[in-house]
């Protein structure tokens, strides 16, 4: 499972959370779309074929196939298009029927800097901007923590201060590591007639942390001995804009849900069908 402190939702304000399978492990063990394709910069090329098609691909068929993906920053508009200064809020990396999340706060990574990028540059970027938010988040975690045991130590209360020192200690032996690939579900959302998709979603596991600070202080709530809980991660996408050029650099997918084109790739992706096998219906 999964490590990584990240913010609720699709990077809205609220919640933290650490997503374990994502950012590191503690101790011995610990944490949507187009098919990239490939690019001229150095580096590992992006999965698919440079040659031309006019096919579709069902989300699920191109995740499978394999590549990175860009969600977008959550948006009053997700229908708008692409702009250079516009926020990537994870990377998704798909590869033999799994993917691996690189998640991190807005303004790290925008859609402007992943021109003429290779995919190995492109996860690069992604892990030491998700590397960059454990830390700063990790280290806010383990500042709150110290108030809370410094003042039941104040308050001579010796069985909640040991709480606080165990969990000190947790937090301060964590080490940021690059996400694993987890398995992930996929679902479509259908209109009135239940025939025609209307909306997709993937959901994978995460483990979070909860944030002291941003529950306003919880001062006295030893929780649970073990701090993550396991929870998951959804991101929602719909049909998007078709192609969309940032720079010199081409976006296809969906709304919410992007990859790099490939030079002469005219593949249209699609949602997937009510009756696509694997894929949960509402």
């Amino acid at each position: 499972m999964s490590n990584m402190i990240q913010e609720d939702g699709n990077g809205a304000c609220g919640e933290l959370t650490m997503d374990r399978r994502s950012f590191l492990r503690v101790g011995a063990a610990a944490f949507c779309g187009v098919v990239v394709l490939p690019l001229a910069a150095c580096g590992g090329s992006l999965s698919g074929s440079s040659s031309s098609s006019s096919a579709e691909k069902s989300a699920s068929a191109a995740f499978e196939e394999g590549g990175v993906w860009f969600v977008r920053w959550s948006t009053d508009e997700p229908s708008d298009p692409i702009a250079k200064d516009d926020s990537v809020s994870e990377v998704l990396d798909f590869k033999d029927g799994k993917v691996a999340r690189y998640s991190f706060r807005s303004q790290q990574i925008e859609f402007g800097d992943l021109d003429g990028k290779s995919e190995d540059e492109i996860i690069s970027m992604a892990n030491d901007a998700a590397k960059s938010h454990f830390e700063e988040l990790l280290q806010s975690q383990i500042s709150d923590i110290k108030v809370f045991l410094s003042r039941a130590q104040e308050e001579g209360k010796s069985e909640l201060a040991e709480v606080y020192s165990e969990k000190l200690d947790k937090l301060e032996s964590l080490e940021y590591e690059e996400p694993e690939p987890v398995e992930y579900e996929l679902a479509v959302t259908t209109d009135d007639s239940g025939n025609e998709t209307v909306s997709e979603s993937i959901t994978l596991p995460i483990e979070y942390l909860d944030s002291y600070e941003y529950y306003g202080g919880r001062y006295g709530d030893t929780g649970s001995d073990d701090p993550f809980t396991q929870s998951t991660d959804t991101v929602e996408f719909a049909a998007g804009n078709g192609e969309q050029t940032v720079y010199d650099t081409t976006f296809v997918g969906y709304d919410m849900l992007v990859a790099i084109a490939g030079d002469g790739d005219a593949t249209s992706y699609v949602l997937d069908s009510p009756d696509t096998k694997g894929v949960e219906v509402d």
